[in-house]
């Protein structure tokens, strides 16, 4: 376990552990040329590499996409594409130098279709084509998910039934075959349903194998009069076969959210979680396992943050009982944001604290401090790590590249490194700085500063996009398009 030590002064913050690398990476940063665009550019894809020099951009536009061609940081050519009236995005794929993208058309009120639209990369050919009637059924507002193959897509479809109620389907898109391969019930919801349900992004791996996961949870008058349990639900889709597996868990786990992490022979659900019980507020890595054989819940696992770790955290060798409780009292504020397999099957976890602030009649919310987590294949924590922050919005993001998790961050002043310590400076006149940090396989960290916001937010990685081992970033703060590529 990596030691740490948290010294946070007025204008200072100090993260220690054992054996900060020096050396930094060295990332190629590419800045594009500014550009205008055939339309009013809203925001693009990530970058695709076609070879030679050359990439790929989708820009969405005001009134539709401009699929357009790179060669270095200059714009070469592009072909715009008129969005239907009522047409909605639902993914995108890049399969056999064709760019796809996916949309669903509304042509009246109980007929909507997926429509292709398909962009050659060498002939600039740009076709598009209906796939499937899907009637009243629409794309629901959960984000949709491709397989790392590109070769599938999963996304969930709502529509009322003859109840008035609203069911919810799960949808797996051939896109080799430009073909709805199923669609699937998973469940219908109506005014009368009691709890709060949330369902989550759908997942899809390389066989085209898809899973939707729904948590359910009730007040605790519904549970005392009803006899109801939190819990939660996965679905499978094999075969074109729906198959769905219920696990209940305890009261205090009610907060917690849940990604879906495919292994070879098992499926995990992981959280970070924090509660509290009768004797102290508790935190750590949580998950269930299922059985991929007979999709059934295989084992339950929670790791509690250990005692050496909450010392490494906050800079106490030898806490006191009571000091333990204060200062693990300080986690429940973590909410889980994001997981991360690596092809050795280890995982990462990362948690956000969120604080919440009562000012001038309103609530605000600021998003503080991140918790690293490495979760072996057999479930114990390898290392952890703690990053110091505070910012009114979402600053970070995260991705597996080259088998070793990366954190692109935005922090106010400069990282310094001594044998020691890591420092991120702060002070009245902020200036903000962008750094990716890469974690080695022992948790020593390697960064590189990647660009300078002279304007506050001019870089922000949270709206960053990670996509064909590239890292892409938006400059906000210009009137034309241009992208902070890292690769």
């Amino acid at each position: 376990m990596k030691k740490f030590k948290l010294l946070l002064c007025i204008f200072l913050s100090i993260i220690s552990f054992n054996g900060i690398s020096q050396n930094q990476e060295d990332y190629k940063i590419l800045l594009t040329e500014p550009y205008k665009g055939k339309e009013k550019i809203n925001k693009s894809s990530g970058v695709q590499n076609l070879g030679s020099g050359k990439s790929f951009i989708l820009f969405y536009t005001k009134k539709g996409y401009e699929f357009s061609i790179y060669e270095g940081s200059k714009y070469i050519l592009s072909k715009n594409l008129k969005a239907t009236k009522n047409e909605v995005l639902l993914g995108e794929a890049f399969l056999n130098r064709k760019y796809h993208l996916f949309t669903i058309q509304q042509k009246g009120k109980k007929n909507n279709i997926i429509m292709s639209h398909s962009f050659n990369v060498d002939t600039n050919e740009l076709i598009s084509e209906k796939i499937a009637d899907i009637g009243e059924r629409n794309k629901d507002l959960n984000s949709f998910n491709l397989s790392a193959n590109n070769k599938y897509l999963a996304f969930i479809s709502t529509k009322k039934n003859s109840n008035r109620d609203l069911e919810y389907r799960l949808e797996v898109l051939n896109i080799e075959k430009k073909e709805l391969q199923s669609s699937s019930l998973l469940y219908s919801k109506g005014k009368k349903n009691k709890g709060w349900t949330t369902l989550y992004t759908p997942k899809i791996n390389n066989q085209g194998e898809a899973y939707a996961l729904v948590k359910k949870t009730f007040t605790k008058k519904e549970r005392k009069k009803f006899n109801l349990k939190d819990g939660l639900t996965i679905y499978r889709v094999i075969d074109s076969k729906l198959q769905k597996l219920n696990i209940p868990f305890e009261e205090k786990y009610n907060e917690s959210e849940f990604d879906i992490i495919d292994g070879k022979n098992e499926i995990t659900l992981v959280s970070f979680t924090s509660h509290e019980t009768q004797t102290a507020n508790i935190a750590g890595y949580f998950s269930f396992i299922i059985s991929k054989n007979d999709f059934t819940l295989k084992d339950q696992v929670f790791i509690e943050i250990p005692d050496k770790v909450l010392q490494e955290f906050y800079g106490e060798e030898n806490l006191t009982a009571k000091q333990q409780k204060s200062k693990s009292k300080e986690l429940t504020d973590y909410k889980f944001r994001e997981s991360f397999k690596d092809s050795q099957g280890n995982k990462y976890i990362i948690a956000e604290k969120e604080i919440k602030k009562s000012m001038n009649g309103g609530f605000y919310t600021y998003w503080s401090d991140l918790i690293v987590l490495k979760v072996n294949t057999d479930n114990s924590i390898e290392w952890g790590d703690l990053i110091p922050k505070l910012d009114a919005k979402p600053i970070h993001k995260a991705f597996i590249k080259n088998d070793l998790l990366h954190i692109v961050i935005q922090i106010d002043g400069e990282i310094k490194a001594t044998n020691d310590d890591i420092v991120f400076g702060m002070g009245f006149m902020k200036t903000e700085f962008v750094y990716i940090l890469t974690y080695q396989k022992d948790g020593k960290i390697k960064y590189q500063k990647v660009a300078t916001n002279k304007k506050r937010g001019k870089y922000n990685p949270y709206k960053g996009i990670f996509n064909d081992d590239k890292f892409s970033i938006k400059n906000t703060t210009s009137k034309k398009f241009q992208l902070l590529i890292i690769e």
